[in-house]
């Protein structure tokens, strides 16, 4: 974990990703923070599920699951949740 501020822009580097980067994130957060994170590591594949505790289920799990593959994510792959609360 990392605290600080404007860490956002240089998440890539703090962290090593062996193979694709996936930032799993809300559309609400995507323009104001996760954008920022998936550019720090130069490419990285936007996922986004809906806010909110009513969403925060085992099919959502299953979805992100499911639509990962499909953009090239592997055992080697990297997730980065952008989220609040």
């Amino acid at each position: 974990m990392f605290a600080g501020r404007d860490l956002l822009d240089r998440v890539g580097s703090l962290v090593r990703a062996r193979g694709q980067v996936f930032v799993i994130t809300s559309p609400q957060l995507r323009t104001l923070f996760a954008s920022a994170v998936a550019g720090s590591f130069g490419h990285a594949t936007i996922l986004e599920m809906q806010e909110g505790e009513s969403h925060k289920t085992l099919a959502t799990a299953n979805a992100v699951g499911h639509t990962a593959p499909q953009h090239g994510a592997k055992r080697d792959s990297l997730a980065v949740v952008v989220a609040a609360g």
